[in-house]
């Protein structure tokens, strides 16, 4: 969904304002150049490749490593930086736009902005040690390259990301003004429904994307499984769009009615999504993603809303879709891995039609005041510091 997300902020762009330099992983395949972004200049270079030195002691024998291997790394991203540098210049870049995507992007770009001396405005998805963590790097290596990340955004002018909680977390950290650039659909994408039920006799849940929170979804099939795949006489349903089916049907039990439809574009995905109850929004319980859960964003949950489903949001409470739900009580919310509470969740659901009007109705609020185009325009402008007609103009792209 990031990839989505990104391919759509391109679209807001006049033809004659973007260029891309597009450093790779070489073992990735370049898909931002979809059909409806073949208008944009575009020069594709390889990332050299990680190599990570596990977690270890602090001994100073780890601190030679780590600078042996932060030294050669950016021996290798040398030649980048000269070519990002020559293209800058040869299109007569005015800013740098950087999705911090990952360490090799932040010291290029860092470099970049140094030897250009042109303004940077970064976009961050994720909090950058949550993508450290994830990497595998060791101590004293994570605040090597967190000291860079830290560098590029105390020379920013602003920054684009992923929530209001970063928004205020980053402008108290680095003391330049951010803008939420929260993923929003189409309007013409948008399907309305009402607080009613989809069919007698049937309870359907919908998922949607990458299953990257795996315990927590393994919980949902415990609950499932306690009640029989049935609540208040309505046979369960579980709908998955995605790419693969990376869950263990085992917790499910016997009684499991899983659909797995696999992947769709984003108009067809939010079609089918109309389709169910309720959609399930999972975030990670475990400590060590506290900030990621806390600061992010999920893209699926604007997706959810624009295909007019209620949603269950099964993670911890200090969170952004937590603080969504309680600004526009668009779904529900479990902060437990119990299966019993989950279930409980769900029975609340189905059974209160009154709760089910309600966040109807808050969500057509939410997609007025927070997820809609309009925003979104707006907050590109903020960000670029530019009038809003800058990007008004290119709002056709995006239907």
């Amino acid at each position: 969904m990031g990839e989505v997300f990104l391919r759509d902020l391109c679209r807001q762009f006049p033809h004659d304002k973007l260029f891309c330099f597009a450093p790779i992983a070489p073992d990735y395949e370049v898909g931002i150049a979809s059909p409806d972004l073949s208008w944009i200049p575009m020069q594709v270079c390889n990332l050299p490749k990680e190599r990570v030195i596990p977690p270890g002691s602090n001994n100073f024998s780890a601190w030679m490593r780590s600078r042996k291997q932060i030294t050669g790394w950016k021996r290798e991203c040398a030649p980048i930086i000269d070519a990002a540098v020559k293209y800058a210049t040869e299109v007569k870049a005015e800013v740098i736009w950087a999705v911090l995507s990952g360490p090799a992007i932040v010291y290029i770009t860092a470099e970049v902005v140094r030897r250009t001396g042109l303004p940077v405005i970064p976009l961050v998805w994720d909090p950058f040690e949550y993508i450290l963590m994830n990497r595998g790097y060791n101590p004293l290596t994570k605040q090597i390259l967190l000291n860079e990340f830290e560098s590029i955004l105390k020379l920013s002018q602003s920054c684009g990301v992923a929530s209001d909680g970063m928004k205020q977390s980053f402008e108290l950290r680095f003391g330049i003004p951010c803008e939420a650039l929260i993923n929003s659909v189409p309007e013409s994408y948008r399907q309305i429904r009402d607080g009613r039920l989809q069919e007698d006799g049937r309870l359907i849940v919908g998922f949607a994307g990458s299953i990257y929170a795996k315990d927590e979804m393994q919980a949902l099939l415990a609950a499932l499984a306690l009640v029989g795949w049935e609540i208040d006489g309505r046979a369960i349903t579980l709908r998955i769009l995605g790419n693969a089916m990376t869950l263990s049907a085992v917790a499910a039990g016997k009684k499991c009615r899983i659909e797995f439809l696999g992947f769709y574009p984003t108009r067809e995905a939010i079609e089918q999504l109309a389709q169910v109850d309720i959609a399930y929004l999972p975030y990670w319980f475990d400590s060590k993603y506290a900030d990621a859960v806390r600061l992010c964003f999920p893209n699926k949950f604007s997706t959810y809303q624009a295909s007019g489903c209620f949603t269950l949001y099964h993670g911890p409470q200090d969170s952004a879709p937590t603080r969504f739900i309680e600004k526009y009580p668009v779904g529900i919310c479990c902060h437990s891995m119990d299966p019993e509470k989950i279930a409980d969740a769900l029975r609340e659901f189905a059974g209160n039609s009154e709760l089910r009007q309600r966040a109807a109705e808050a969500r057509k609020v939410a997609l007025t005041e927070e997820l809609n185009q309009t925003v979104s325009l707006r907050r590109m402008a903020t960000l670029f510091k530019v009038e809003p007609d800058a990007f008004m103009q290119a709002k056709e792209f995006l239907h």
